[in-house]
Parts: structure tokens; C-alpha cells; sequence
């Protein structure tokens, strides 16, 4: 799903009264790799809910790249386990990917390169 109207529909959808249809609006645009849709997931990972965090975390760690990973950086020194277990398995899931995760940007972040 590449269609630009369509991610704008998923974003909106994330502000949804029904927890169903957020999560599932969270998830799409991981899916899709969606870049568009990283701001709006960032702003998701403040949710007092559970499970609109843990929907913006895999959806997060799916689409990758460097806003995707610097969003969950905090994460993982959240005082919450299920956020920070979250994340780990955002970061899991995406070293599966074809071709790997791009660590560049932690690196940047960690001065490590």
C-alpha cells in the first residue's frame, strides 16, 4: 500500500476512539515501510495504553531506519519491562528483515562508528 491517501487515512485513524482499529492503523504503515507514518507512531509511544505503545513499537521497528530508531531509543530505559521488552523484539524483528537493520544511526547516536 503505497497510495498516499491511504497512509493519510491510517495516520488519522491512530487518534480513533476504538483501540482495535488504532492498533490495527499502527501496524499498516510498518507494514508498508512507510516513512510518513513515523512522526505519528513516535507520538503514539506516549500513550497512557499498553497496547497503542507496543502497536507503535513493532510498527516502529518495522519500518527502521534512523527517526524510526531514534523514537525508541528512550524505550529502552523505560520504567515500564513491557516497553522496553517491546522494543527488543522491534529490534529482533527487524534484524530479520532482508538485508538486515541499519545501525548507522545508533552508531551515530552511541558514537560508536
Amino acid at each position: 500500500m503505497k497510495d498516499p491517501a491511504a497512509i493519510e487515512l491510517l495516520i488519522s485513524a491512530l487518534n480513533d476512539d476504538n483501540q482495535d482499529l488504532r492498533s490495527a492503523a499502527a501496524l499498516a504503515p510498518g507494514q508498508t515501510g512507510a516513512d510518513k507514518g513515523v512522526e505519528p507512531l513516535a507520538k503514539m509511544l506516549q500513550s497512557q495504553r499498553l497496547r497503542d505503545r507496543w502497536s507503535a513499537i513493532i510498527a516502529l521497528g518495522t519500518i527502521g531506519g534512523g527517526k524510526a530508531c531514534e523514537a525508541l531509543i528512550p524505550l529502552l530505559k523505560a520504567p515500564s519491562a513491557e516497553d522496553r521488552d517491546s522494543v527488543v523484539a522491534a529490534d529482533h524483528h527487524q534484524r530479520g528483515r532482508a538485508g538486515g537493520p541499519d545501525v548507522r544511526p545508533l552508531k551515530q547516536l552511541f558514537r560508536l562508528s
